[in-house]
C-alpha cells in the first residue's frame, strides 16, 4: 500500500502538478477538521478528570476510541501530503494508542461457569456480589440464623448478557448519559432497562439454577429474590439502588430475576454507580434466592463499632421493606453495650431482651468484618433472630436516635426555628424550598428537597440537590445511607415538611435537627483532605493513567531541531505535530514543478499584521497569483474578505508602530537574522480555497485560529474560532477568556472554555449572517490584541465589552 501510494504521488507530481495540489488541499482541509475533533475530544476528557464530572466509563471508552480514531485520520491525511516523510508516524501513533488502551482496559468478563454457589460455600468474592458474599461469610462463620438458599453468579449475568447481545447496546445507551440532564437519563435507562428484560435466560444458566433450588428444597416454598452486585453492601453500599422482590412464586423465577438484572440500569442506579466512579462492567449483578421469612418484627441496625457505645436499630411489625425504603419511620430504640435498652415513646413491638439479642448478633458481626455493621434483620414467628444480610456500615455512625436537640436548637431564636427533625444525614445547607412531586427534571440546582417519604430514588438527585426534608424516614433507610456517602445534610419527621412554600428560602442544621426560616450563613463543614490521586475512585483512576499518554505536549516549539515525529510521546504531541507539519507541507508547496501559481503570497496592507496567504482553490483573482506579494482587493475568498474587512475597520485603530507575529517563538529562536516582516517562520498565515478560509492569526503572545465555510448550502456553513494564549498573567489571560466570551456569545455564537483556551462555533447559517459574523469577529480580534494587560477585574472587562460593543456594526 505504501510503495503504490508513494508511486501515485511521483506520478501526479510529474504528470499532474494541478491533481496532486487539489489532492493536497482536500487532505489537508480534511485534516485540520479531524485537528479541531480531537482537540474537542482531548479536552473532554481532560475536562472530566479536572472537575471530576461524573460521566460513565463508557463515556470514557467513547471519547477515547474517537480521540484515536481522528488522530489516526490526521496521520493518514499527512502522509497524503508528504508519504516517505511521514509514513513512520503510523508506528508512533500505534505505540502511543496502545498504551492508552492498556490503562483503560476493564478486568477480563468471564462467562463460562459456575452459575450458581450455595449459600455458605468457599467462592471467589466476585462471584457472589456484595450481599452474597457477606451471607455466606456469616453462614460459615458463625451461627446465626441464615435463610437457606443460593446466589445465581455474576457469570451468569455476564452470560446472559453474552448471549443476548448486550453489552454494546448497553455501552452505546450509558454513553449518553449525562447527569445532569434527569430526563434523557430517564429515557436512556428505560431502553436499556427494556433491553435486559426482552433477553432470553440462557439454557444452561436455568438448568443449574433448578437443580440449586431442588437441593435446597425451595421449590415448594415463597422465594426472596434480592440483587447482589458486586460493590454492592461494601464501602459503597448501592443501599436501596436495586431490585429485591418477596414471595416470588419458584416457577415464574426467571422473570423476576430478568427484572432484577434490569434494575441495574435504573436512573438512580445508574447516577448513584456513576457518582461513585465505578464502570458498568465493575459492578456485575449476582442475585441471591432465599426461602422466604415471615417475620414477626423486621428492622435494621447501626452497630456501634469501636468508638462508638450504643447500637441503634429502627424496627417495624411484619416485613421491613417500607421501613428500608424509608416510607416508615418505625420504632426506635438503642442498645448499649451494657445491654440497658431505650425505646422511643412508640409502644415497644419487641420486649427489650429480644431487642438485646438483636445487638449481641450484631456486635458478634461487627467481629466477623472488623468494623460498624449495617444488618438487616428479622425476628420470626418462633422468637429467633435472622440475620437477613450485614453489611459495612457506609459514611460513618449516624447521629444518635435520642439526642439533647432541644440544647443545640436554643443556639437559634425560638422565631427562626420552622420546625424540630431528626438527623438522617449530616450537614448544614441553605437553599429555596422544592416540593417534590416524582420529576427529577423540574428540581433546580441547588434546591431544598421536600418530601414526604425518604426513599432510595431520591438518590438520582444527589449531585444536585443541597440538602432533603422529610416528613417520613429514618436514619438507618436505605437512602440515608447514601445521603452520608454524599455528604448531603438530610432530616426526617420534620413536622414543617407539609407546610413549607416551594421557593421559599430555608436553611437545614441536621446536627442540630431543626429547619429554619430564611437563609443562614452557616460555617464551613470540616471536610477531609482531599483524596490523592491513588485514592481516586477506579474510573477517575483509569481515566488519569490514559491522560499521562493522551495530555502531556512536549513539541512546544515548531522552529525547534526536537519537534520531529520521533519526539511524539503523547496524543497531544502527535496532533500538534501533524497540525504543523500539514500546515508546513502546503506551505511548501512552492517552487515545485508546475506549482509557481499556487505558491504563498505575502499580504501587504495598511494592517501591522506578517500575513502569507496560501490560494490552493480560486482564493485569489487569476492575475494576482503569479505575483509574490498581493493586497487585500486580490482576495475574491469570501470568508477571508469579510473578515479582513472587520480587521482593517477604522474602529480597531491599530498602532501602525507594533508589528504583530509569533513574538513568543522570534524570541526563543533567536533569529535576529530573520526579517520577520517577509518570512513565513514567524507569519500569520491564510489557506483559501474555493467557498473556505483556515487562518491562524498571530498577535504578539496569542493566537486566533479561525476556520469558515461559506456556500450556498447553510448546513454546510459554520464559523469556529479558537482563541488561545497571551502575555499576562493567568488572571488577566482569564479576564481576556472572559471579555471574548461575553463579545461572541452576545452575536450568536456557542461558546466554550477550558483552560485558557476558548472556542466558539456558529453553525448552519445563511451567507449574509457569516458576513456580519465575519466582519465583527474582525473587529473584536482587533480590539482585544494585548488587551489582557490591561484586565484587572470583573469591572474591567465589563467596560470593555461596553466599548467594543458600541463600535460593531448595527445589525
Amino acid at each position: 500500500m505504501f510503495v503504490t501510494q508513494l508511486f501515485k504521488r511521483w506520478t501526479y507530481q510529474v504528470f499532474a502538478p494541478g491533481t496532486l495540489v487539489r489532492q493536497k488541499y482536500e487532505a489537508f482541509k480534511e485534516l485540520l477538521q479531524r485537528d479541531q475533533k480531537a482537540l474537542e475530544y482531548m479536552a473532554e476528557l481532560e475536562d472530566i478528570a479536572l472537575s471530576h464530572r461524573p460521566v460513565d466509563f463508557a463515556r470514557i471508552e467513547s471519547l477515547a476510541k474517537a480521540l484515536s480514531r481522528e488522530v489516526e485520520g490526521m496521520v493518514e491525511d499527512l502522509v497524503v501530503l508528504h508519504p516517505l516523510r511521514y509514513s513512520a508516524l503510523r508506528d508512533y501513533l500505534a505505540k502511543v494508542d496502545f498504551y492508552v488502551r492498556l490503562a483503560l482496559l476493564s478486568d477480563e468478563i468471564r462467562c463460562s461457569p459456575p452459575y450458581v454457589a450455595r449459600i455458605g460455600d468457599k467462592s471467589e468474592e466476585n462471584l457472589l456480589g456484595g450481599k452474597g458474599n457477606n451471607l455466606s461469610r456469616i453462614k460459615r462463620e458463625t451461627d446465626y440464623p441464615v435463610p437457606p438458599g443460593f446466589v445465581i453468579t455474576t457469570r451468569a449475568f455476564h452470560y446472559f448478557l453474552e448471549v443476548n447481545n448486550l453489552r454494546h447496546e448497553l455501552d452505546a445507551l450509558l454513553a449518553q448519559v449525562d447527569l445532569e440532564d434527569t430526563e434523557a437519563l430517564r429515557e436512556l435507562c428505560d431502553r436499556m432497562q427494556q433491553t435486559v428484560l426482552a433477553g432470553e435466560v440462557p439454557v444452561s444458566v436455568a438448568r443449574e439454577v433448578e437443580k440449586a433450588m431442588s437441593g435446597a428444597g425451595l421449590q415448594t416454598m415463597s422465594l426472596a429474590l434480592r440483587s447482589s452486585a458486586v460493590g454492592e453492601d461494601s464501602l459503597v453500599s448501592f443501599a436501596g439502588q436495586y431490585m429485591s422482590v418477596l414471595n416470588v412464586d419458584p416457577a415464574s423465577w426467571t422473570e423476576t430475576y430478568k427484572a432484577i438484572l434490569a434494575s441495574k440500569y435504573a436512573p438512580n442506579a445508574v447516577a448513584y454507580r456513576i457518582r461513585s466512579g465505578m464502570a458498568d462492567t465493575m459492578v456485575p449483578m449476582a442475585v441471591v434466592v432465599m426461602g422466604m421469612v415471615h417475620p414477626r418484627v423486621s428492622g435494621i441496625m447501626y452497630t456501634p463499632g469501636e468508638q462508638g457505645t450504643e447500637s441503634q436499630l429502627s424496627m417495624i411489625p411484619g416485613y421491613g421493606v417500607d421501613l428500608a425504603d424509608g416510607r416508615e419511620s418505625g420504632q426506635q430504640a438503642t442498645v448499649s453495650r451494657q445491654e440497658e435498652v431505650r425505646f422511643d415513646n412508640a409502644e415497644p413491638v419487641l420486649a427489650p431482651s429480644t431487642v438485646a439479642a438483636v445487638a449481641r448478633v450484631g456486635q458478634g458481626l461487627e467481629a466477623v468484618f472488623a468494623g460498624p455493621q449495617d444488618v438487616e434483620w428479622a425476628v420470626d414467628q418462633e422468637g429467633e433472630v435472622v440475620v437477613l444480610q450485614s453489611r459495612p456500615l457506609p459514611g460513618g455512625t449516624p447521629e444518635p436516635v435520642f439526642t439533647e436537640q432541644d440544647t443545640d436548637a436554643l443556639s437559634y431564636a425560638p422565631e427562626a426555628v420552622l420546625c424540630q427533625a431528626r438527623s438522617a444525614s449530616p450537614g448544614r445547607a441553605t437553599g429555596p424550598v422544592h416540593l417534590y412531586d416524582g420529576q427529577p427534571e423540574a428540581v433546580p440546582p441547588g434546591s431544598v428537597l421536600v418530601v414526604e417519604h425518604m426513599t432510595p430514588d431520591l438518590s438520582v438527585l444527589a449531585g444536585r440537590i443541597c440538602a432533603v426534608v422529610a416528613a417520613k424516614g429514618s436514619a438507618t433507610c436505605h437512602f440515608a445511607s447514601v445521603a452520608r456517602e454524599q455528604r448531603l445534610p438530610a432530616v426526617y419527621g420534620a413536622a414543617c415538611a407539609n407546610q413549607l412554600d416551594g421557593g421559599r428560602t430555608v436553611s437545614v442544621d441536621s446536627h442540630a435537627g431543626v429547619v429554619l426560616n430564611d437563609a443562614v450563613v452557616f460555617e464551613p463543614e470540616p471536610r477531609e483532605r482531599e483524596e490523592a490521586d491513588d485514592n481516586l475512585p477506579p474510573v477517575q483512576r483509569k481515566l488519569a493513567a490514559a491522560l499521562e499518554h493522551i495530555s502531556p505536549l512536549h513539541l512546544t516549539n515548531p522552529d525547534d531541531e526536537e519537534f520531529s515525529l520521533r519526539r511524539c510521546r503523547s496524543m497531544h504531541d502527535i496532533i500538534r505535530f501533524t497540525h504543523e507539519a500539514g500546515v508546513k507541507e502546503m506551505f511548501d508547496l512552492i517552487g515545485g514543478r508546475g506549482l509557481n501559481q499556487t505558491g504563498v503570497k505575502r499580504l501587504v496592507s495598511d494592517v501591522p499584521l506578517v500575513l502569507h496567504v496560501l490560494d490552493v482553490e480560486r482564493g485569489l483573482q487569476e492575475e494576482a497569483r503569479k505575483r509574490k506579494e498581493i493586497t487585500p482587493e486580490d482576495i475574491v475568498n469570501r470568508p477571508m474578505r469579510w473578515l479582513w474587512a472587520g480587521l482593517a475597520d477604522p474602529a480597531v485603530a491599530w498602532n501602525p508602530n507594533v508589528v504583530h507575529y509569533d513574538w513568543d517563538a522570534y524570541n526563543k529562536s533567536q533569529a535576529s537574522f530573520v526579517n520577520v516582516e517577509k518570512s513565513t517562520m514567524f507569519s500569520s498565515y491564510a489557506v483559501l480555497g474555493d467557498d473556505y478560509l483556515h487562518g491562524l492569526f498571530r498577535f504578539g503572545f496569542h493566537f486566533a485560529v479561525v476556520d469558515c465555510v461559506v456556500g450556498e448550502v447553510p448546513e454546510h456553513n459554520y464559523l469556529h474560532v479558537r482563541f488561545k494564549g497571551g502575555g499576562g498573567l493567568d488572571e488577566q489571560r482569564l479576564h481576556r477568556l472572559e471579555l471574548l466570551r461575553q463579545l461572541l456569545t452576545g452575536h450568536g455564537f456557542s461558546v466554550k472554555t477550558t483552560g485558557d483556551l476558548l472556542e466558539g462555533v456558529l453553525p448552519r447559517q445563511e451567507k449574509h449572517r457569516l458576513q456580519m459574523a465575519l466582519h465583527e469577529l474582525g473587529i473584536i480580534l482587533g480590539k482585544t490584541v494585548q488587551l489582557d494587560m490591561r484586565l484587572h477585574s470583573d469591572q474591567d472587562v465589563a467596560d470593555l465589552v461596553e466599548e467594543i460593543q458600541n463600535v460593531l456594526p448595527e445589525r
